[in-house]
């Protein structure tokens, strides 16, 4: 899927050149629930969803 594709940008962000390291990575879950986005796991990046404390209202 297109996320997986922009995980691996970022993880060889390093090879095309980049010298400081990202300060942050996370990738935002949207709502909308389907199966696929409820299993979504990485250890890559964080991951935020909707119910995630990282959210705040």
């Amino acid at each position: 899927p297109w996320v997986e594709m922009k995980l691996m940008d970022i993880a060889q962000a390093p090879g095309y050149g980049r010298t400081k390291e990202l300060l942050a990575k996370a990738v935002l879950v949207a709502p909308s629930d389907d199966r696929r986005k409820a299993r979504f796991r990485t250890h890559l990046a964080e991951v935020i969803r909707p119910e995630s404390p990282a959210i705040e209202r």
